[in-house]
């Protein structure tokens, strides 16, 4: 009967870790995805907010706005950035980028990135500049 509790125990002692780990492993599977998601949301949102006013705060503030990346350190790059001449009419190329909330539970370091291109179509604060 002692040798069965002493098995039984080993068995445990062993296999706690493995499902522990497949565990951790499940939530940060879920995280990646859910992270990818938001990510492409974020940069939904952030075309449709600089196509309709040509201000990149405004962009990178919807992209900021999404509900899964908050509390995560984003980053949105604008191309052209507003430093530059836009006018109606021309392109830009918005991309975001999220390490999720359990990237650190991943064997290897990665982010989460999506990229959109569209038209400005207002000039915004830039109607001045434009012809």
């Amino acid at each position: 009967m002692s040798s069965d509790r002493g098995q039984a125990l080993i068995e445990f002692a062993l296999g706690l870790p493995i499902v522990l780990l497949a565990a951790f492993y499940a939530f940060a599977l879920i995280d990646a995805a859910t992270t990818q998601e938001a990510v492409d949301a974020a940069a939904r949102r952030a075309v449709a907010a600089i196509t309709g006013s040509n201000d990149d705060a405004q962009a990178r503030g919807a992209a900021s706005a999404t509900g899964w990346l908050q509390g995560q350190q984003i980053l949105v790059t604008i191309e052209p950035d507003g430093s530059q001449k836009r006018c109606s009419g021309t392109g830009v190329s918005i991309t975001v980028t999220a390490p999720g909330h359990l990237g650190f539970l991943l064997p290897l370091s990665t982010s989460w990135v999506a990229r959109q291109a569209a038209t400005i179509e207002n000039a915004g604060p830039q109607a001045g500049t434009c012809p």
